[in-house]
């Protein structure tokens, strides 16, 4: 595109970063290759425009929620290598569920729930192999431990019927 020699696509994207370069806070987030505005007004569950409120774990381990999530876009090849995933959507569950233990590690190795869980970290635990053996037959959630936070509620990308915007 004109002085750029770039295409449509990447000019857009150069300029929504260059754009930020100078901003205070971070407005947007990476996620799944795909870029969202977020706000952090946390006034309701739903606002106008069918902007639903959606729930982001960022790569240290916190949790945050947001009224306004707009999507960009998705980015072109040569900057998804520069600009890599920031955040992950999950859902309202394991939100509620991490907001309050933010840093907080189980050590129950021998619960059947450990691999499926956020808060177990097993090469911390398990240096000498796993304590015992899950069956096969198990059912995730069947352990009915206070702390557990399903893994599987991660979204990678969100629904539409979830989030209809």
């Amino acid at each position: 595109m004109g002085d750029l020699k770039v295409c449509y696509d990447c000019a857009f994207w150069y300029l929504f970063f260059s754009s930020r370069k100078y901003k205070k806070e971070h407005d947007y987030e990476i996620i799944g290759g795909h870029v969202y505005v977020v706000n952090n007004e946390e006034t309701g569950d739903v606002i106008v425009y069918n902007i639903y409120r959606v729930y982001i774990l960022y790569h240290n381990g916190s949790v945050q929620s947001y009224n306004d999530c707009f999507h960009i876009g998705k980015l072109t090849e040569p900057y998804r290598k520069k600009h890599k995933d920031t955040a992950k959507f999950i859902t309202q569950k394991l939100y509620n569920r991490l907001k309050n233990r933010q840093n907080f590690k189980c050590q129950a190795k021998g619960c059947y729930d450990r691999y499926n869980c956020m808060f177990y970290h097993p090469e911390e635990h398990e240096q000498n192999g796993p304590f015992n053996q899950i069956p096969n037959d198990w059912v995730v959630g069947n352990e009915k431990c206070p702390h557990f936070a399903n893994r599987n509620d991660i979204l990678e990308q969100i629904d539409d019927k979830q989030f209809p915007f």
